[in-house]
């Protein structure tokens, strides 16, 4: 399992933070329609996102659509990981999961939005 996790750069700093949510739930569910997703991309908490995929070619293509769809009133970064996946609960929104998938994506996103 191939695991993306995105954020939206600057979005505290946003004036209209409920229209940003807005744009990235329509952006999110262009790429959605798209990209053959294992799991599709969806807002998780605050300005993040994530989904899954088979592999590492389409994780890294759904980011970059993402971000090119956003652009230029919004950026968003991404943490691409791999590893197991396990969830928890399937019917509930976002999912509840776990695993070094996740645990591997987490890093990558947090090392992106070290300041250097």
């Amino acid at each position: 399992m191939y695991t993306l996790i995105g954020d939206l750069v600057g979005s505290r700093r946003l004036v209209d933070r409920a229209g940003a949510q807005r744009r990235l739930s329509e952006v999110l569910a262009s790429v959605n329609a798209e990209v053959a997703l294992t799991q599709e991309l969806e807002a998780t908490i605050g300005d993040e996102f994530q989904g899954a995929a088979g592999d590492l070619a389409t994780a890294v293509l759904a980011g970059l659509l993402v971000r090119l769809r956003l652009r230029p009133e919004l950026d968003a970064r991404c943490g691409y990981g791999s590893g197991e996946v396990t969830v928890h609960d399937a019917d509930r929104r976002p999912l509840l999961q776990d695993g070094p998938g996740w645990w591997s994506a987490r890093a990558a996103i947090d090392e992106l939005g070290r300041r250097r």
